[in-house]
């Protein structure tokens, strides 16, 4: 038995990196889990994200453990498709007992140097969206 039994864990960019060591470490203790990612490039990103086959690759490593996996595609910095994947988490699970905000993007350079475009991504990815859908994570 482990110490997550019974409990949904709800992960944003979960196809990869860290996004997967919390989806498979939570796995490991009990937890099904939901997780999202946009798995695609995103503008005024400078390295590779998260492709379709990630996601495989972290829906595999779940399952493999006995845990249910429920992988959606999403954007973080869009209000709408989170609290779209916190829907469909409710569901099909009915519930979310535990909620990683992972999702994020790193920039390389001073912050004086970066474009608007840059900033703002960055800022929407890493602060804006992610967190908010959460307040709703039990059926009403």
């Amino acid at each position: 038995m482990g110490a997550l039994d019974g409990r949904v864990a709800l992960i944003t960019g979960g196809a990869r990196g860290q996004g997967r060591a919390h989806a498979v470490t939570l796995a490991r203790e009990g937890a099904d889990i939901v997780f999202c990612d946009i798995a695609s490039e995103v503008d005024e990103v400078d390295y590779s994200l998260a492709t379709v086959a990630d996601v495989e690759v972290t829906v595999g490593a779940v399952e493999s453990l006995g845990r249910r996996c429920i992988a959606l595609t999403a954007d973080v910095r869009d209000l709408a498709a989170m609290q779209q994947v916190v829907d469909t988490a409710v569901a099909r699970c009915g519930h979310i007992d535990v909620a990683v905000a992972n999702a994020g993007i790193a920039g390389a350079g001073p912050i004086a140097t970066m474009s608007a475009a840059r900033w703002q991504t960055m800022i929407d990815v890493n602060l804006t969206v992610c967190s908010t859908p959460f307040e709703r994570c039990s059926p009403t």
